[in-house]
This record gives structure tokens, sequence and C-alpha cells, in this order.
């Protein structure tokens, strides 16, 4: 494996271990990086990942916004690597699962270590509830659950002070925690396709009076 230290970088490679680098890397651009180390690197620009095989992120900062957006690959397990980008902002995730509809849930146990994620996108991952761990994103602002299996939310969505927009629509709730109410900055809800009751309904548009909310 190639091995590059303390240099000013255009480009990212696969095959490489990286130490004390900094990148300055196109910003419109997708990489695809496998078998490759980085320890103590600077990431100066935006970065977006569409494939992270077999990598480690050690020690490193990202100065601007990391998105990584892995709905085009067919996952049946998340890449350890996902976990270690820690300065990530932003992830978009579609894994394919074939072990019962909550063996995704257990693929997402490591996603609390991605603490500066702003935008995260699990749509149509087969989920049949929150993972806990995706309540200790405390600067987690958008969450996207749809086309999922989800028929409750724990009253621990509380936690998530900064969000702001929240799409539960196509999943199987009849219900959410009033909890829910204690979201001061959340001003959209998607519930839409969902076994919500009129009763119910009127419930969530008291615990959310500021908020737009789509039945």
């Amino acid at each position: 494996m190639k091995i590059v230290e303390q240099l000013s970088l255009i480009e990212i490679e696969s095959n490489t271990t990286y130490k004390c680098c900094a990148f300055y890397l196109e910003e419109d651009k997708w990489y695809d990086i496998e078998n490759s180390r980085f320890f103590n690197c600077s990431f100066r620009s935006d970065i977006q990942f569409e494939r992270i095989t077999n990598c480690s992120f050690s020690n490193c900062t990202f100065s601007k916004e990391c998105f990584v957006d892995l709905s085009h690959n067919s996952l049946w397990k998340i890449p350890d690597s996902l976990f270690s980008i820690v300065g990530m902002t932003s992830l978009k995730l579609k894994l394919c699962c074939s072990d019962g509809i909550n063996s995704s849930v257990q693929e997402l146990r490591n996603i609390k270590n991605l603490e500066n994620l702003e935008y995260l996108d699990l749509s149509n991952c087969s989920m049949g509830y929150l993972p806990l761990e995706i309540t200790q994103l405390e600067n987690l602002q958008n969450l996207d659950l749809k086309l999922n299996r989800i028929f409750e939310i724990p009253y621990e969505i509380c936690e998530l002070k900064n969000l702001f927009r929240l799409n539960l629509s196509y999943n199987q709730l009849r219900t959410l925690p009033c909890e829910i109410g204690k979201l001061k900055s959340l001003s959209y809800l998607n519930l839409r396709t969902n076994r919500i009751d009129k009763e119910e309904k009127i419930l969530i548009k008291s615990w959310l009076p500021d908020c737009d909310i789509s039945f």
C-alpha cells in the first residue's frame, strides 16, 4: 500500500495510507474509495463519498462539510469505515435486508459516533422501529424515515432538540409519544399514509401547535 505523508492534495486515491495530509478536493465530485487509511488528515473542502470500502479515518478533521450517499449501492451490511467519519454532516443510506424488518436497525448501532450529523436519510431501509442511537445525534436537523415499517416512535425522540424537519410518511404508526411536543424547533412533520385516526391527529396538533403537519 502506498504511503503519502504531510502533503497538500487535490485528489484522493484508493489503496493508500495518508498521514498528516491536507485535502483540497473538487466539491462537485463524488469519490469511490477503498482500502485506504487516513491519519491526522484535514479535509479543507466539502467532500462527497458514494462508496467507502475497507477505509478508516483516525483523528481527521473536516473544516467544511462531509457527505456520504450510499443510497445507490445495494448494501447488505454497512461498512465499518462509515462510522469512523466523525466529521460527517450528511448521510443518505439504503440497506437491503434479508433477515427480517429489524436487521437494518442492528446495522445502525454505531451511528451515534457520527455526532456532527445534521441530515440523515434512512428512507426505505425496512426498519420496524427507530434505533435509540439516532436520538443521541444532538445536531440532527433533518431526519427522513419515509417508506419503512415503523410502528412506534420512542419518547427519546425529544432529545433531538435541533430537529426542524421530520418525515415519517409511509410507515405503520398509530400514534406518537406526547414527548414529541418538546421539539420546539420542529417546523415540518410528514405523517402521510400511516394509521393515525382522527382523535390522535387532534392530539398531535395540540402537542405541536406551531408545526406544519401533513397527515
